[in-house]
């Protein structure tokens, strides 16, 4: 059967008064069930917004949004907007604002959230597998083995 797969949603509380829009990938808040915008690199990973009620319903659109509910999709496939350039398969991570970012190849520990199943460029909104996971990077070119 062809068609769109949801995958599991649960809904948590917006946690930022500005809101959070969709295709947004999000982090725990500072209270229980609720979930912000990344605001550093990396952050550990909750899910992404599919769905913003707002649009539907201009009148809940308005004012504070802090403390009103929105359904985060939390596994399976999503769709989430990218801040860079993506490649098709690469790792992704959050970056600051709940943009996905290819994941760099450089020594660190990387919170990734999934892997790109589309190529694209900043502002695109791409679908990914999400496929949380941490990686961690000690020497991105080890030297030649020794044949003695």
């Amino acid at each position: 059967m062809a068609g769109k797969f949801t995958g599991l949603q649960k809904t948590y509380q917006i946690g930022d008064a500005d809101g959070i829009a969709l295709y947004t990938g999000v982090t725990y808040g500072a209270e229980d069930g609720y979930v912000v915008k990344p605001t550093a690199e990396n952050a550990v990973f909750v899910g992404v917004v599919d769905n913003d009620e707002r649009i539907n319903d201009p009148i809940r659109a308005g004012g504070d949004q802090t403390g009103r509910n929105i359904a985060v999709h939390v596994d399976g496939y999503g769709e989430i907007r990218i801040a860079d350039i993506v490649e098709y398969g690469d790792k992704l991570i959050l970056g600051i604002g709940g943009v996905a970012k290819a994941m760099p190849d450089e020594p660190g520990t990387y919170n990734v959230i999934g892997f790109a199943e589309k190529s694209g460029v900043a502002g695109d909104v791409i679908p990914f597998k999400i496929a949380v996971m941490t990686v961690t990077i000690t020497n991105p070119n080890p030297p030649e083995p020794l044949i003695s």
